[in-house]
């Protein structure tokens, strides 16, 4: 697949993500919440450039400059590992990558340029002299053809490979991850609990006087605040009522106290 190709398939991809990132709640400007890193994402960008140029220009040793933009490609997307989607992306040029080491060039089969309406059914096979950018007719000496472009794409009049699939496949995921980031943020108890939420709240703990304490627990003497109001200052400092004690005991009173060592 040309690279012109696959960058408007990739559009297409990232748009099909942003659909599927706001179906599940979340919002285009969650994209910004992303934080690549700076060299890496240099090291995508030269990748992509190198295999662009490689792809569109008759240069000296291209096949060796799109293996470098391959190879940078991979590095970058290894260094966005905890991205979620970028590992399947990874996968994809990884798969690219092989069949192009293997053979120099990616084979392209013939059968898929006729369905794809490239080739006339009217020519041959040995009619086809060539075909442009880093890819060549598939034959039998072709190294994991299969791997190659052998999946038409009527619609945009092309071929394209496995790897491709995976890769597109792979920015969906990056892109629609991206979006649904931050779809819970901004809600309230109430909005994730429903009514009950303020039911689940503890009550406040009450810290005042109690009303009534029994005699028993009162020391004789003892002058406690009644919540019943009065005219001074709304209390009530009237004794208690003396609690009730056993009689003196007359025989203990007559002996006297005690000394020790007797």
């Amino acid at each position: 697949m040309s690279t012109l190709v696959l960058f408007t398939l990739a559009g297409l991809a990232g748009l099909a993500g942003v659909a599927i990132g706001l179906a599940r709640g979340g919002h285009p400007a969650s994209v910004l919440g992303l934080r690549p890193r700076a060299s890496a994402l240099v090291t995508l960008v030269v990748g992509i450039g190198f295999v662009g140029v490689a792809d569109l220009a008759d240069i000296p040793g291209r096949t060796a400059v799109a293996t470098s933009g391959h190879l940078l490609i991979l590095l970058g997307l290894l260094a966005h590992h905890h991205v979620r989607g970028a590992m399947v992306v990874a996968a994809g040029v990884a798969l690219n990558l092989v069949v192009l080491v293997l053979n120099g060039r990616v084979p392209i089969r013939y059968e898929a340029l006729v369905e794809a309406g490239i080739v006339s059914s009217d020519v041959s096979r040995t009619d086809v002299a060539s075909v442009s950018g880093l890819r060549e007719l598939e034959t039998s000496e072709s190294r994991l053809a299969v791997l190659g472009d052998v999946i038409p794409v009527g619609w945009l009049d092309t071929v394209i490979s496995f790897g491709d699939l995976v890769v597109l496949a792979g920015i969906v995921v990056v892109v629609q991850a991206a979006v649904a980031a931050r779809r819970a943020i901004g809600l309230s108890v109430d909005d994730l609990l429903g009514p009950t939420a303020r039911s689940l709240e503890p009550a406040p703990l009450d810290l005042r006087e109690p009303d009534w304490v029994p005699p028993e627990l009162t020391p004789t003497g003892v002058r406690r605040p009644s919540t019943v109001l009065g005219d001074d200052d709304g209390l009530d400092l009237r004794p208690l009522e003396p609690s009730h004690r056993p009689p003196p005991d007359p025989e203990r009173s007559q002996r006297g106290p005690v000394t020790a060592g007797r």
